[in-house]
């Protein structure tokens, strides 16, 4: 259930009532947070039964695993084509998503959701941003983040931006660098990167998006309350607790920066076109149609 919408059910057999679902306060998912390291050790644990893994590994204080990635201190990254396993090695965490550990993949289910249109983000939980994201997905992004964890990445924290005395701040996002690609049918993995152009002016059309990577960022965290009403309308119960933001919002992999995504593009750009103009659209022309099946391949 997400928020702004409404369940209706009833209670020992009174009602009927109305859930509904208000945001209260977020908190990041970060080094510098002060979570009790209990919590977050409980919400990976979380992560990890929900994926139906029963290690975990390079999760946030562990000695195992990448170093957390650094934008300032990063080299030039060059994609390279993924390499054949000898033999299937993928292996099922949850409908829809897969853990190639021979290869060091994660694989997503999904469905090309536009192939014409400004484009914000490149991937999207179905139902939420599918008019503005190039595939959306029926597999949870806290599913996603505890796969990735289970590959030896570590998350970071998304980017941030602000208005801060006539001037933009910007904060990029950190974590494990990731590849992203994209599989159609039989056909090899393509960098995601190949369905998106320039929509700038004179540029557009022509100017490439860049391969990547991303930056396993790790979404935040976000308290809810759950508000029960009778048909009155009045609060007859109420509970807070914790979900993953993208669970909520649905960013899954993102491209202008929300501040909420999963893996995050690591240039901030601003989601507000008054400080930033959308310059990314989709190269219909090298897509399959609307609706066609498709597989995001995610690669720490």
């Amino acid at each position: 259930m997400r928020f702004g919408q409404t369940a209706i059910f009833g209670i020992g057999g009174a009602g009927p009532y109305r859930l509904e679902v208000q945001p209260t306060l977020m908190a990041r998912i970060s080094s510098t947070h002060k979570t009790p390291r209990s919590s977050r050790a409980r919400f990976m644990l979380r992560l990890m039964l929900s994926v139906g893994a029963g290690q975990l590994v390079g999760c946030s204080g562990s000695s195992n695993g990448p170093e957390a990635f650094s934008l300032q201190a990063s080299p030039p990254y060059k994609v390279m084509p993924p390499t054949e396993a000898p033999a299937p090695t993928r292996q099922t965490l949850a409908q829809g998503l897969y853990l190639d550990a021979a290869l060091g993949e994660v694989h997503v289910d999904c469905t090309v959701s536009i192939t014409e249109g400004l484009l914000e983000q490149v991937a999207c939980l179905q139902g939420t941003r599918d008019h503005e994201v190039l595939v959306t997905t029926q597999v949870e992004p806290s599913a996603v983040h505890g796969a990735l964890l289970l590959l030896g990445a570590r998350s970071g924290t998304p980017g941030t931006w602000s208005w801060h005395k006539g001037a933009l701040a910007l904060t990029p996002p950190t974590g494990t660098a990731v590849e992203v690609f994209v599989v159609v049918g039989d056909e090899p993995p393509l960098p995601i990167a190949a369905w998106m152009r320039s929509a700038r002016g004179e540029q557009e059309g022509s100017d490439p998006f860049p391969l990547g990577p991303w930056r396993f960022s790790g979404s935040n965290f976000v308290t809810v309350r759950d508000i029960v009403r009778n048909d009155q309308g009045d609060i007859v119960a109420s509970r807070e607790h914790e979900m993953y933001e993208a669970d909520q919002s649905g960013s899954l992999v993102g491209i202008v920066t929300f501040g909420d995504e999963t893996l995050a593009w690591p240039e901030v750009l601003p989601h507000q076109e008054v400080f930033q103009d959308v310059l990314w659209e989709a190269a219909g022309d090298r897509m399959p149609p609307v609706g066609t099946p498709v597989t995001l391949v995610l690669r720490p």
